[in-house]
């Protein structure tokens, strides 16, 4: 069996049959997000939406458009820093000698 196609948008992340529009109701049955948050994300134009009817829906495309990878927070020197002091104030001057040795350096006492 051949793999799918990669594409440059990143995969819907649920099922949904393969139309061109959804309801906000059936867009949150399959955990897209509650209806009135799904409505917030059209009002803040963060969704794009249209009338059917009487109805707001989604295009599929726009599903696509909406989902974006998470990028992780890059963490800076300063931060590993910050982490590294706060966990060394935690330890006892015992931790504090055993990590000292571990890392070739020196204990230093509070």
């Amino acid at each position: 069996m051949a793999s799918p196609a990669r594409t440059d948008n990143p995969p819907i992340p649920s099922p949904l049959p393969q139309r061109d529009l959804y309801s906000l109701t059936e867009l949150s049955e399959r955990g897209w997000g509650g209806r009135s948050t799904l409505r917030g994300y059209i009002a803040d134009g963060l969704l794009p939406a249209v009338w059917v009817g009487g109805v707001k829906k989604v295009r599929h495309e726009d599903l696509h458009a909406f989902v974006k990878p998470v990028e992780p927070r890059r963490r800076t020197l300063e931060d590993a820093k910050a982490e590294i002091e706060r966990i060394f104030a935690s330890m006892s001057e015992d931790e504090r000698h055993q990590l000292a040795v571990m890392v070739g350096g020196e204990a230093q006492s509070n």
